[in-house]
């Protein structure tokens, strides 16, 4: 159970991480804005309203900022998408670590909605040798991605 739990945490970590550093590029970049909005089919039948726009100066940003609080950040596919759209770059350092990842989605979601157990009721079991190749993956990825934002200030 414990593993289980650690798990869970390294997932939420990497949630927070994904989160704050995208919300923060796109808020603080008006390009990166741009570039997001427009490569997002999602949000392309939303609409600002023009009373909204015209009372509030900062509408815009407002609601983008609303929509990139409202994501699952453990949907790695999606937010490779927005990542890719802001940054230029995805959030994947090479395949074998984005097969890592995507294998312990899953699990992540049985460990926070069914305690640990499949569809089947069979019990996930997390070893620590699996827990250290999650965390050293999700370093990987962070490494990566922190490399792509000093790309990005570098390049200006």
């Amino acid at each position: 159970a414990l593993n289980r739990m650690l798990l869970v945490q390294y997932f939420s970590a990497i949630e927070a991480y994904l989160s704050d550093r995208l919300i923060r590029l796109v808020l603080d970049d008006p390009r990166a804005m741009s570039a997001l909005v427009k490569g997002n089919k999602e949000w392309v039948a939303d609409k600002i309203g023009v009373v909204e726009l015209a009372s509030n100066p900062n509408a815009f940003r407002d609601w983008v900022h609303t929509r990139l609080r409202e994501l699952m950040y453990h949907n790695f596919v999606k937010i490779d998408h927005y990542y890719r759209s802001t940054l230029g770059s995805t959030i994947f350092p090479d395949e074998a670590t984005k097969k890592t990842l995507m294998e312990f989605v899953p699990v992540r979601h049985d460990c926070v909605h069914r305690y640990g157990r499949d569809h089947n009721g069979r019990e996930r079991s997390m070893s620590k040798p699996d827990l250290d190749r999650l965390g050293e993956a999700l370093e990987r990825m962070v490494a990566h991605i922190e490399a792509a934002f000093a790309r990005r200030v570098e390049a200006g």
